[in-house]
């Protein structure tokens, strides 16, 4: 990504590499896909990481962005954003809860802060016509002034430590032309 830019793309599943062109690319800082509540969490751990950023774009128009499932990380999102968190983390009005390494301490001031400081955007289409129109667009999305936050690192994640069965640790290779005939 462009470190000097302003500006994050976010699409629900596709990946950005094969929906964005590369001139598009390289004029933002980070564009990514957010497919689940937990991507929410690596956003929010990347707007801190990175106090530039004063946009973030929702690119939609895919098959699966206005599934249930495809819209639910930037339902929260927008959640969020206009309602905030509580004292424990839980996204208001939802029953999801952020990673607590991101509420402790003050984590939920400086998510705060960033709720004021990025404006969020809902882009429609995937096409390439929107996606010219997204690339003139950006111009005026240009960083001009200072960021209103500092940086700043959230401890690192706790991942919690799955048991696996003997089973999962090995597979069988089946080569048929159709899952009938493997079973």
């Amino acid at each position: 990504g462009n470190s000097k830019s302003s500006v994050v793309i976010c699409t629900s599943w596709d990946d950005p590499e094969l929906v964005l062109p590369e001139t598009l690319l390289e004029q933002v800082a980070i564009a990514a896909p957010i497919r689940s509540t937990y991507g929410v969490n690596i956003l929010l751990t990347n707007l801190a990481l990175n106090p530039q950023i004063k946009k973030i774009i929702f690119l939609r128009g895919g098959e699966f962005d206005e599934t249930e499932t495809g819209s639910l990380p930037r339902k929260v999102i927008n959640i969020i954003w206009k309602d905030g968190i509580d004292d424990s983390g839980k996204v208001k009005g939802t029953n999801f809860n952020l990673l607590p390494e991101l509420v402790d301490s003050d984590g939920r001031q400086r998510i705060a802060q960033i709720t004021k400081d990025v404006e969020l955007v809902d882009w429609e289409g995937k096409d390439k016509e929107s996606l010219q129109k997204l690339a003139g667009s950006l111009s005026s999305f240009k960083n001009e002034t200072k960021p209103n936050r500092e940086k700043f690192s959230f401890p690192d994640f706790k991942v919690e430590e799955v048991i696996t069965f003997p089973s999962e640790g090995s597979a069988h290779e089946i080569r048929e032309k159709t899952p009938v005939l493997a079973w």
